[in-house]
């Protein structure tokens, strides 16, 4: 990966234990037109041997509109990524992708605690993914955005209703990008996210005052 694909972020702190709902935007009509896809000369193994180091320069890996990429090559930086902390971005747009490809990104995600944004837009992901996907992300509860939309299928009303459950039930989310059919689901997802989001900002002021607390002279 060149120089300029790792992008500095900032330390998210994991603010929130599941205590109630969160969550985030959904956005219902998002579809990205590319009327040729922009180069990516992102070096996967690289990205692979870096993520194994656990190296703190590396905070973002962006592999989208690579679809040559062997499924083979993209699991293995998948499974590096599982204990790595430092890598906070990663983004698999555009890359021909269905659910087979991604299976390992469930158990990553129960491993997982540094990874803060995942872009899975513009592939072919089913309903029963984004279901398994959104469990997976309950166990740590530190991903805190995802963006999923066009995915040149639509989920059942089964399969949307599981979806937004576990998206409620996670207190980590703040920003949930995702095509969903019914409105009463958009509104909780973004009640959700809302909700979040003013938590983790009474998580900081109380974070603040602590700090400035201890910071101040005893008597």
């Amino acid at each position: 990966m060149s120089e300029n694909s790792a992008v500095p972020w900032g330390d998210p702190k994991r603010l929130l234990k599941r205590t109630g709902p969160a969550f985030a935007l959904a956005n219902t009509r998002h579809y990205d037109s590319h009327p040729t896809d922009p180069e990516n000369d992102t070096d996967i193994d690289q990205c692979i041997q870096r993520l194994l180091d656990n190296d703190p320069t590396l905070k973002e890996i962006n592999m989208n509109n690579m679809k040559r990429t062997p499924i083979p090559q993209l699991r293995r930086l998948l499974e590096a990524l599982a204990y790595n902390e430092y890598c906070e971005r990663l983004s698999l747009a555009n890359m021909g992708l269905h659910d087979n490809d991604l299976a390992i990104l469930m158990p990553v995600l129960e491993i997982n605690t540094g990874l803060k944004k995942l872009n899975l837009e513009t592939n072919y992901l089913s309903g029963d993914f984004f279901i398994k996907f959104f469990q997976a992300a309950l166990a740590q509860q530190t991903l805190e955005e995802i963006r999923a939309t066009n995915q040149g299928t639509s989920f059942t009303n089964l399969e949307e209703k599981e979806i937004v459950d576990n998206i409620v039930a996670n207190t980590g989310l703040t920003k949930v990008s995702i095509s969903l059919r019914l409105q009463e689901d958009r509104n909780a997802v973004e009640k959700a996210v809302m909700r979040n989001g003013d938590l983790k900002r009474q998580v900081r002021r109380l974070e603040a005052m602590e700090k400035r607390m201890s910071a101040s002279p005893r008597n």
